[in-house]
């Protein structure tokens, strides 16, 4: 009787079709025996004397096999096989049940004895530990930034030199750490340094100025920002994020606000690599993925000297009342093995002057640009080089009547990264025995793109007519309150607001204060950025001007530097405890099988399945391997 192995075939993924068994002509029945726990099973008696005669000839290396209905991923390869098996035997019991024999003369019984089953429980297992080959792999593995709030409050005296205030206009402040040329910390370090506060205030009546402005240092230290993360080292920030001043008396104020604390956690890896067991039956399913390392840092100090001469429309200074400086990073490469940063000190001091013996309140902002040069070693991509600068060196002092002198120090933290392509292994089989073997997984952090920028934006303060007009306006001070990214395709997303106040003088020469949020927007171009990355993102202001429009209305304009990372998370997976497992009865294999491809087949599933290769299906079915199986495709499998 002849058979096609193309007929009546179901689509994959669906169960058999039960058909009523046919007695062909003359065929007989034999003891079929069957792989299964051993059990006691209740005999079936003979229909007849003709069904103890052997069965006809099969041919045992022809498999005409439908896939297995898709199950959860298990790692003993053995009792996935298992279980095909039991859908094919119990299929054949349907249609061919077993006889069991008479029993022989002389030997009565009451019951006919039971089948007695092979126990499949005994697996011998030999590990594989002395041939299994592994590479070490270390990796300082970069991760997303975060950030931890730091509250503070202190009261503050006003000093017996100077007058009795009226009532506070604003403050604001920087930070100035205690070891500014750390580049790492430890979980064992804690941050610390001074708040430098600078309150600006109207004093009473009585004083020569309108405005006067109280230095003030206010310490903190803190332990508790990475108690609740991995990291082995940290890369810091710090910032005042928010700050307010209130007066209590004419010679008592309170300050407070909240210090933020960026870092960035360095994550030591120790990784295995599997690299197989010298044995090329051993068929390995392996990928790699990119994980970011961090392989060089240094610090550099620059000495800064710099005149910077007032306007000509300006009275000379008498007295330095406040000052503020920004570092912003202009450009960066690589040339002869030099690292070249070229940047710019942002000034801006707020002064009182004197003109034909009368004084006068004035604000002078100033650029002074520099170079620093830091030799490297590694080859790095300068797009993976990070920079952060230190500017608690740095101040102002009067040099002569037409100038100031800025003097100082610029510390500059340099950290490179590289991304490494590391080779993973996610499954394995072997063509020629059973193995078992353990997956151990652990994240690591991918650098996806960087890119630098900048965002501007435009705000119109109208200014309420029972407010005070602004006649002059004074000085002003722009601090990025909040700043995040997201990313979508090909772009990142820039959303956060800038605080800003202007002091300025009414018609009477009184002091006060305009304040506003202006928001920010704005979008960068990556050409690699996918949704659901962490966008870590460093921001600067870089421009901040403000002028009147009439009476009623100001114009802000502020210009925000950007360098945005954009970090991915990937799972590192490779093979452990290795084994080969062998069953005390062995199956049979088959060499050949038409197999009907399921809806979620893949080329390697099949290959494990019947433990060829996946060159060999492409090859015999002349196959794309690059394109996912069609549903319901035949695939012929040779062994």
């Amino acid at each position: 009787m002849n058979i096609s192995p193309y007929d009546n075939l179901p689509v994959g993924n669906k169960e058999p079709q039960q058909e009523e068994a046919q007695q062909p002509e003359n065929l007989q029945y034999v003891d079929v025996p069957i792989e299964e726990p051993a059990e006691d099973i209740p005999p079936e008696k003979p229909e007849s004397e003709e069904s103890a005669k052997p069965i006809a000839d099969i041919d045992e290396n022809i498999e005409i096999i439908l896939p297995e209905i898709p199950q959860t991923h298990t790692i003993d390869e053995t009792q996935a096989e298992s279980q095909q098996e039991t859908v094919l035997k119990d299929d054949f019991e349907t249609q061919h049940p077993a006889v069991i024999p008479s029993q022989p003369s002389g030997k009565a019984s009451a019951e006919p004895a039971p089948i007695q089953r092979e126990s499949r429980d005994f697996t011998k297992i030999t590990p594989l530990t002395s041939s299994s080959q592994y590479s070490k792999l270390k990796l300082r593995n970069m991760w997303d930034a975060k950030e931890y709030v730091l509250p503070f409050e202190e009261t503050l005296l006003v000093p017996d030199t100077m007058p009795d205030m009226g009532s506070v206009l604003f403050a604001e402040g920087n930070i100035a750490l205690s070891q500014p040329g750390k580049a790492s910390y430890e979980k064992s370090d804690p941050v610390s340094g001074e708040i430098i506060v600078y309150t600006v205030y109207k004093p009473t009546d009585s004083a020569d100025s309108p405005v006067d402005v109280i230095k003030s240092s206010i310490p903190f230290k803190t332990d508790k920002c990475w108690e609740n993360t991995e990291g082995s080292t940290f890369k810091i920030s710090v910032s005042i994020k928010t700050i307010s001043a209130e007066m209590l008396n004419e010679r008592k104020f309170t300050v407070k606000g909240n210090i933020s604390i960026r870092f960035i956690e360095i994550i030591q890896k120790d990784l295995m690599l599997f690299n197989g067991i010298g044995d090329n039956d051993l068929i390995q399913k392996s990928s790699s993925l990119n994980a970011s390392d961090l392989i060089f840092e240094t610090t550099e100090t620059t000495e800064i000297s710099q005149e910077i001469n007032i306007h000509e429309e300006q009275p000379s200074p008498v007295k330095i009342l406040k000052e503020h400086f920004n570092i912003i990073e202009n450009h960066k490469q690589i040339t002869s093995g030099k690292l070249v940063i070229n940047g710019t000190i942002l000034s801006e001091i707020l002064y009182l002057g004197q003109e034909d013996g009368e004084e006068k309140l004035c604000s002078l902002k100033n650029k002074t640009d520099f170079t620093q040069f830091i030799i490297i070693e590694e080859n790095i991509d300068t797009d993976l080089i990070q920079t952060s600068f230190n500017n608690d060196g740095l101040k102002t002092t009067i040099e002569n009547q037409n100038q100031f002198l800025l003097q100082g120090k610029i510390l500059t933290v340099i950290c490179g990264y590289e991304n490494k392509n590391i080779p993973i292994v996610s499954d394995a089989y072997h063509k020629n025995q059973d193995i078992k073997f353990d997956i151990s997984s652990q994240p690591l952090s991918s650098i996806e793109g960087t890119v630098s920028g900048e965002v501007s934006a435009r705000e119109i303060v109208n200014i309420e007519e029972t407010d005070k007009k602004p006649e002059t306006l004074l000085c002003g001070s722009g601090r990025i309150t909040e700043i995040t990214g997201n990313s979508e395709r090909g772009r990142i997303i820039i959303e956060g607001n800038v605080a800003v106040k202007i002091l300025a003088l009414d018609e009477n020469k009184v002091p006060f204060v305009i304040d506003s949020t202006v928001p920010l927007r704005g979008s960068l171009e990556m050409s690699d950025a996918t949704e659901g990355l962490n966008i870590n993102v460093s921001a600067a202001v870089k421009e901040f001007w403000f002028d009147s429009i009439n009476s009623r209305q100001l114009e802000i304009n502020i210009g925000v530097s950007l360098e945005v990372w954009a970090i991915g998370q990937k799972n590192f997976t490779t093979l452990e405890n290795l084994c080969f497992t062998e069953t005390k009865t062995p199956k049979k294999r088959v060499s050949m099988a038409i197999y009907v491809v399921g809806g979620t087949d893949t080329m390697w599933d099949i290959a494990k399945r019947y433990k060829t290769d996946i060159e060999s299906l492409v090859q015999l079915n002349q196959l794309d391997a690059e394109k996912p199986l069609t549903e319901g495709t035949k695939l012929l499998i040779m062994k």
